[in-house]
């Protein structure tokens, strides 16, 4: 049988200080090999022992292989895997911040007790069909409603119990209530990621990320994220410190800051750091404020994790290049929102947009009404331009773009992270996160 480098392959050189080795990425598979050259002779010079780990991770594929039409058929595959649910609650959009880039309007509503039950109802209905459940919790900010995630949890854990179905939860918490007695509660009832946002030191982050009543949510969080930290090394879960990088931020206080965390979490590997960038994403505050010089950049990212990681501490992989997980529920069909009002929709991040986005509800029987054609448009065929058909990224976007705009309104771009490639990639070099292929 023939074959042929794919597509997909990103190949570059890297110098580990004793000497230079070739590397080969591949977009699809999401897999890295270590090679000796990179080009057609490459193929030439494999023994059948090669032959089928290359094949495997994708580096080689068969030489009459249509790689577009696999990608596509791959990315069906996924979006229709019948197996795992993928749930987001928001129980309120309610929250006790005022962040200035904040995309969200001020409506303060909550989940009822009847519109718990009646997602318990079509949870106890449903959860047998799935092998897995992913939960996660949105908001405005979910711990105002602390009481009742931690029912909801309680019950959900009973349930995947009954119906011999795996669970994982996660949360987006702005992690100003989330003290040490709600904390071991949440790890206790299976909820072991958390995503909490710092945006720099005390200064910095009070300017981006103020709380709406007090003068002061920096270093509550910071006592909490402490106070977590202290926990023992064998209670088990994530926290992933988001920043987000903005135009108001000086590169030597941002570098200040990356010391003072490093002193706390760098020999905990329970914590990861997540770069981002400040965007105008949308609403009506961050109008009222000079919006270009909020924004920031992805570029600035890179000497951020090269410095934090020589610091001791983790990044988490923006690009998902070990994982390949990188879409949210509005790619699968599996895939749901569920509001505090018992609305179902697609997208968390556009829930104003109840005309596009709202595609049901549940009854109070617990039932999942849902309107077919509003459904149909958010599991449309991915489309993939002319110009894209030759960018060995295409994997990457198409799982990565925002489907809201890709879906409903017709509007693809680019890779966010294209910048930020290679040096993840470097990072999984120096982790030996690789196939070498020579070695035996």
């Amino acid at each position: 049988m023939k074959y042929k480098l794919s597509m997909f392959n990103y190949h570059l050189k890297y110098n580990n200080g004793e000497a230079t080795n070739s590397y080969v990425f591949n977009s699809l598979s999401r897999k890295l090999v270590k090679v000796n050259e990179y080009n057609n002779s490459l193929i030439d010079s494999l023994d059948e022992s090669l032959i089928q780990p290359l094949s495997k991770i994708g580096i080689i594929v068969e030489a009459d292989c249509d790689e577009i039409e696999q990608l596509e058929t791959i990315i069906t595959q996924k979006k229709y895997e019948q197996r795992r649910l993928m749930m987001t609650i928001i129980p309120t959009n309610a929250c006790n911040f005022r962040c200035i880039y904040c995309y969200q309007s001020e409506n303060d509503c909550f989940m009822d007790e009847s519109t718990k039950i009646s997602l318990m109802k079509w949870l106890d209905k449903n959860l047998r069909f799935y092998n897995e459940m992913s939960l996660s919790w949105f908001g405005g900010e979910p711990l105002l409603c602390k009481d009742l995630i931690l029912e909801i949890l309680k019950e959900v854990k009973m349930l995947c119990k009954k119906h011999k179905v795996a669970m994982i939860s996660s949360i987006t918490t702005n992690g100003y209530l989330l003290n040490n007695d709600t904390f071991q509660k949440l790890v206790a009832n299976g909820m072991l990621f958390y995503q909490i946002t710092l945006d720099g030191n005390e200064s910095i982050h009070n300017l981006q990320r103020p709380h709406k009543t007090e003068s002061d949510s920096y270093t509550t969080i910071i006592n909490n994220l402490e106070m977590i930290s202290r926990l023992p090394r064998n209670i088990r879960f994530e926290v992933g410190l988001r920043i987000n990088l903005s135009g108001l931020m000086e590169r030597k206080e941002v570098y200040k800051f990356i010391d003072y965390i490093a002193q706390i979490f760098n020999t905990d590997k329970r914590f990861v750091i997540i770069w981002q960038w400040v965007r105008d994403w949308g609403g009506k505050r961050i109008q009222k404020y000079d919006v270009k010089k909020i924004v920031g950049e992805s570029n600035a990212c890179i000497a951020y994790m090269e410095y934090a990681k020589n610091k001791g501490l983790k990044n988490v992989d923006l690009i998902s290049t070990t994982t390949g997980t990188d879409s949210c529920e509005a790619f699968f069909r599996n895939g749901y929102v569920i509001n505090y009002d018992g609305n179902v929709y697609k997208c968390a991040m556009c829930i104003e947009d109840k005309k596009n986005n709202c595609i049901g509800y549940i009854s109070k029987s617990g039932e999942m009404i849902i309107d077919l054609s509003k459904e149909r448009k958010w599991l449309k065929r991915e489309y993939i331009e002319e110009k894209c058909k030759k960018c060995i990224y295409l994997p990457m976007c198409i799982m990565n773009r925002c489907h809201y705009s890709s879906k409903i309104h017709g509007k693809t771009k680019c890779i966010e992270y294209k910048d930020l490639i290679e040096s993840q990639i470097i990072s999984m070099i120096v982790q030996h996160k690789y196939l070498d292929i020579y070695r035996r």
